[in-house]
């Protein structure tokens, strides 16, 4: 059993079929999540057996837990039924069962299943370091030698994740246990896709809800990331930021190299400091990175060069690592994803008049690109210290979020992230609209950035008053295209990464579907 296994959780004819979908796909075994299954079915072990016996004939290999909540699972019963519960689901076809160490359990199971067993360490509360889990090994390899030793920590920081993945791949070198390890959380994501490549004997995924935090999803381990190809010379790019993990970019660059055949994977790092990303890149030999709100700053002055429109700009979107120790090269490449939507819709844009709220990285690169298109920015912010400071070192007008509608502007772009979360308000004020309405001017264009969700706050707004709007995703995509040629030499067509991006929202959507 290897590679990646699906978590079933209720033993129904949804999840059968689901497995089935998935089996010339690369998926390499099923969990069995007895204690859930148990606990939807009214502690039904004859089901739970029919199930095992099910999958079995089908040609599944089969991992059998029976969780504690101690480690996650929801069991309750007693340490003697959950060892006959094991036992007999050996007897039903399971290859393997996963019992927690330290528990009671493990020393109630008679000798002789060694080579069934997968010895499990779980932490909720923070990550395991490098001398736990050697000596963690130590003990486990002299208690019973298990077929696996499983460690599974919760992150803080991406360098707690990239420990486990170390200790997992030291493992290959052995000739103990096989390690299973990853981490949790958010900050672990990125394990859950590279175990694999690291060594892991296997990697989970749901199928269905997610049982732990930053699970991926079947459909996305085995098609958007292909884990279950990756190498240990596979070349690691990414993106970069506080909500990496919502970003659509995976699902634009991923599919992209392997329709090329480049041997590549492109991972969310989600951080809440950019130095948890310098501490791991170079072990991790990442050769790229896409980078967004709060680090466009950090990441142009962490490069060793930078292009013209970064410096301009004093940010950058994208990061490129040059082999052999060449350093790094930042670009921006915002200019691409402001310029192309709004000459769409305007045709030249030299000489327009473009609002811009915010004052952060984003609109630092919103405004530079409009300088440099011959457009005439105009800030609008609402902290007039941090507002007037970055007005001033552009070199464009501005004025605080009040002064909106008293000035005409031909678009406005919200380059600040609210419109995110449930419950924002638009940031573009509705007298830029009505104040319109009586004059000579046509109704404003309202260019969004951000790209989930796909319909904000503000472009509803403007849909309100018919006014023209540009979702997100168009930037995304157009700025997107200009990054795979800096990752890659090799060039992305709109058209290309337009598909892609809907690839995505249809995963996403069969995701939520399940």
């Amino acid at each position: 059993m290897d590679g990646v296994l699906a978590i079933t959780q209720k033993g129904n004819d949804h999840e059968f079929n689901l497995l089935q979908t998935f089996r010339s796909r690369g998926l390499g075994g099923v969990e069995v999540r007895a204690d859930l299954q148990l606990k939807a079915t009214q502690g039904d072990r004859d089901q739970l057996y029919s199930w095992i016996r099910k999958l079995r004939d089908a040609g599944f290999d089969v991992l059998l837990t029976l969780r504690l909540p101690s480690h996650g699972g929801v069991y309750e019963g007693s340490e003697q039924e959950r060892v006959e519960i094991y036992k007999e689901g050996l007897t039903h076809g399971a290859h393997l069962i996963d019992i927690e160490w330290g528990s009671e359990a493990l020393d109630l199971l008679p000798d002789g299943f060694a080579d069934r067993l997968v010895v499990s360490q779980h932490k909720f509360d923070g990550p395991i370091h490098r001398e736990e889990l050697n000596e963690l090994t130590h003990q486990v390899e002299s208690r019973c030698n298990p077929y696996a030793i499983k460690v599974v920590p919760t992150a803080h920081r991406l360098r707690d994740a990239l420990e486990v993945l170390s200790w997992v791949r030291e493992g290959k070198s052995t000739n103990g246990a096989y390690r299973v390890g990853f981490s949790m959380g958010a900050s672990g994501a990125f394990s859950r896709i590279l175990a694999l490549a690291f060594g892991s004997k296997f990697t989970y995924a749901s199928l269905g809800k997610p049982v732990a935090p930053g699970q991926i999803s079947l459909r996305e381990l085995l098609e958007l990331y292909k884990c279950q190809e990756l190498k240990s010379e596979t070349e690691i790019f990414g993106v970069l930021g506080s909500n990496a993990l919502t970003s659509f970019s995976p699902y634009l660059h991923n599919p992209s190299f392997q329709k090329r055949e480049i041997n590549a994977v492109y991972l969310p790092f989600q951080v809440e400091e950019f130095s948890e990303m310098t501490e791991v890149m170079p072990d991790l030999e990442v050769k790229g990175l896409s980078v967004t709100i709060p680090f466009k700053e950090d990441v142009k002055e962490f490069a060793d060069r930078c292009d013209e429109r970064s410096t301009a700009a004093g940010a950058a979107n994208t990061l490129v690592v040059e082999s052999d120790g060449g350093g790094s090269d930042a670009f921006n490449t915002d200019y691409d994803g402001v310029i192309l939507p709004l000459k769409q819709r305007l045709g030249s844009i030299e000489g327009k008049s473009i609002g811009i709220i915010g004052n952060g990285g984003a609109c630092r690169g919103a405004a530079k690109a409009l300088q440099e298109a011959k457009a005439n920015p105009y800030l609008y912010y609402r902290n007039i210290e941090k507002g007037a400071k970055v007005s001033s070192d552009l070199g464009v007008p501005g004025a605080l979020l009040d002064e909106m509608g008293k000035q005409y502007h031909d678009a406005w772009i919200n380059a600040t992230p609210v419109g995110t979360k449930p419950g924002d308000e638009s940031p573009l004020k509705e007298v830029v609209f009505t104040s319109v309405q009586e004059s000579e001017h046509s109704v404003p264009i309202a260019f969004d950035m951000i790209y989930q969700p796909a319909w904000t706050p503000m472009l509803k707004l403007a849909q309100a008053y018919d006014a023209p709007t540009i979702q997100g995703r168009e930037m995304l995509i157009a700025q997107g295209t200009v990054q795979f040629e800096l990752f890659t030499g090799q060039s992305v067509s709109i058209d290309e990464f337009s598909a892609n991006y809907e690839f995505g929202e249809e995963l996403r959507e069969s995701q939520d579907a399940d």
